[in-house]
């Protein structure tokens, strides 16, 4: 069972990988967050009063796609792009754990940058959450 999760997780520190993914998670939830702030209300896109069923819905792939690329990206580029020193019984240790968890956090806000430019260029658009919401007029939702 441990060569199998480390297949999935890799050979490097459990708690780094997880820290590492914390930082990204939570620096993509901020970039998420600075674009909700953004949303213009005057738009036929949105409804008038914010709605979290809203929120979730037209963003559906853009969380699932931050959390898988976020997942794979500091997975698998964490040997690449942060400093890791390979030691000659074919194990790996890892310097500069600072660095890693900065370079973690410009990871989650990369990923996010990605899927709301898709968004924006109608890749990821998801017109249909917007019309059952402009049919219903928003009346039975939870607004804040």
């Amino acid at each position: 069972m441990k060569e199998f999760l480390s297949y999935i997780f890799g050979q490097g520190s459990m708690p780094l990988l997880a820290a590492c993914l914390f930082f990204a998670y939570l620096a993509a939830l901020l970039w998420f967050s600075r674009d909700v702030k953004k949303r213009d209300i005057s738009s036929n896109h949105t409804p008038e009063q914010f709605s979290w069923k809203f929120l979730y819905l037209d963003n559906l792939v853009r969380i699932w796609g931050n959390v898988t690329l976020i997942f794979l990206a500091v997975r698998f580029l964490r040997p690449w792009i942060f400093p890791v020193v390979f030691l000659p019984d074919g194990t790996a240790e890892e310097v500069n754990e600072e660095w890693q968890l900065i370079g973690s956090g410009v990871l989650g806000l990369l990923s996010d940058m990605f899927w709301l430019w898709l968004k924006k260029l109608r890749i990821l658009a998801n017109d249909k959450v917007r019309e059952k919401f402009k049919q219903a007029g928003l009346k039975e939702e939870e607004n804040v």
